[in-house]
């Protein structure tokens, strides 16, 4: 385990977002996929949280992972979901956190959507995660994601869990 490191997790049955932070700033970025031919989308799920595991521990286990938890809203957008889609996505945080929850000390901590970033509009959002960031952490993130929403939502999940001020939108 290494001390002030910190892993942020958007998680996703097809695209997950990951983020390291070193001494509270972001040095790694990325978007995981599965393939759409890998499976059924239970498989692919599974294969998911796998995929993020395996992320986290070539990281070399960090002090802390934060991992988005869905939030099902009953009116309004993202109320026509799936709850099969739901039960996938649970694999994948099963996965993720069955595997860092009290093992080597790592705290694992969940945060709903609502929570972090509150009903601010996608667009609004990522340009005030953009705006938080450092030049070297902007051109990282251009770099290696483009402005790809999970892995942005990856950053912003970390800068929210290191109570780093937002950026102006």
């Amino acid at each position: 385990m290494t001390l002030n490191t910190l892993v942020s997790i958007d998680p996703g049955t097809e695209e997950t977002g990951i983020a390291l932070y070193r001494e509270g700033k972001l040095v790694d970025v990325d978007v995981l996929r599965v393939k759409a031919s890998a499976g059924n989308r239970e498989i692919r799920a599974s294969s998911m949280g796998r995929l993020a595991v395996d992320r986290v521990r070539a990281w070399k286990e960090p002090a802390r992972v934060v991992l988005e938890y869905p939030q099902v809203y009953k009116h309004g957008p993202g109320a026509e979901v799936d709850p099969d889609d739901v039960l996938c996505l649970v694999l994948v945080l099963g996965h993720i956190w069955g595997t860092f929850h009290a093992v080597n000390g790592n705290k694992v901590e969940l945060v709903r959507p609502a929570t972090w970033k509150g009903q601010v509009p996608k667009r609004v959002m990522n340009n005030r995660i953009v705006g938080t960031l450092t030049t070297a952490e902007q051109q990282l993130v251009h770099d290696k994601v483009r402005s790809n929403h999970n892995a942005l939502d990856a950053v912003g999940i970390g800068l929210w869990a290191l109570r780093r001020p937002w950026g102006r939108s």
